[in-house]
């Protein structure tokens, strides 16, 4: 079972722990544009939650890919259009900052952090 576990997460990749680090890393070009960072909600750290992912049970770590992919494209999509967007785009991007934060701090909970 064990081989078969590993020759799995081979096969499958590791797609949610690849969206960790880019999920951060948009956060914090996004939080950068936003005005006002006040009542944010704590996320968990980066590298804890990158550690706890391999404690992930199977039908949990569906899930984590699942919140993992929606969010990253998400992000990708969100910050293309605040890039291209020019002007005053605070507004928009607290408000995908606070989306970003709700579903790194829903991996989280997948992760039991």
């Amino acid at each position: 079972m064990t081989a078969h576990r590993e020759i799995a997460t081979q096969a499958g990749g590791s797609a949610g722990l690849d969206r960790i680090p880019q999920l951060y890393a948009v956060l914090g070009v996004v939080e950068q544009m936003a005005a006002d960072r006040s009542g944010s909600l704590e996320v968990p750290d980066e590298i804890a939650l990158c550690q706890a992912f391999d404690t992930i049970p199977g039908i949990a770590r569906k899930g984590f890919d699942r919140v993992a992919d929606e969010a990253t494209v998400a992000a990708t999509a969100g910050a293309q259009a605040l890039i291209g967007k020019g002007g005053d785009s605070s507004a928009a991007a607290e408000e995908l900052a606070r989306y970003l934060r709700r579903r790194i701090v829903q991996l989280g909970r997948f992760a039991g952090l």
